[in-house]
């Protein structure tokens, strides 16, 4: 971080709440996402131990981990794949880079395949359908009805 910049804290809104959490003393404290509303960018918060920081909070449903793992996809309409660099990925989706963005809009139906970085290895393999498409950047949702993934769920945990 350069110079004079100040660092700015992720914090995830889940259920019209949000839990900040000071990075100097741990202390917790849960707000209302009503409160948030009108704020547009980070926020300022003190904190009881006169610690001050600043607190993006991410409107999203999943908490997103930032991630950079080969895969491929495949176009369950058209039979047509590619390969795919995962970006991030929460319990309900997936955003990747590929040079074939091109070829997707929003509502195809893919199946992907990728590896997590993890002790074991665990190979992903799901159904997804796609939401956005921005450049080379992909959004989806997974929608292959497996409500949970055992994997993807204590990968994110760590």
């Amino acid at each position: 971080m350069a110079e004079g910049e100040k660092e700015v804290l992720k914090f995830y809104a889940n259920e019209g709440r949000v839990t900040l959490c000071c990075p100097k003393c741990g202390f917790m404290r849960q707000i209302e996402i009503a409160q948030l509303k009108s704020v547009n960018g980070p926020i300022k918060v003190k904190c009881r131990c006169q610690n001050v920081f600043h607190a993006q909070v991410e409107m999203r449903q999943f908490f997103r981990k930032q991630t950079s793992l080969p895969g491929e996809f495949t176009n369950v309409a058209t039979g047509k794949s590619g390969r795919m660099v995962v970006k991030d990925v929460s319990i309900g989706g997936l955003g990747f880079i590929t040079d074939e963005a091109g070829m997707l809009q929003p509502g195809d139906v893919l199946k992907v395949r990728f590896t997590l970085d993890d002790a074991h290895s665990s190979e992903i393999l799901r159904k997804v359908t796609v939401r956005s498409v921005r450049h080379s950047m992909v959004g989806t949702e997974f929608s292959d009805g497996k409500p949970y993934d055992k994997d993807l769920g204590f990968y994110l945990r760590k």
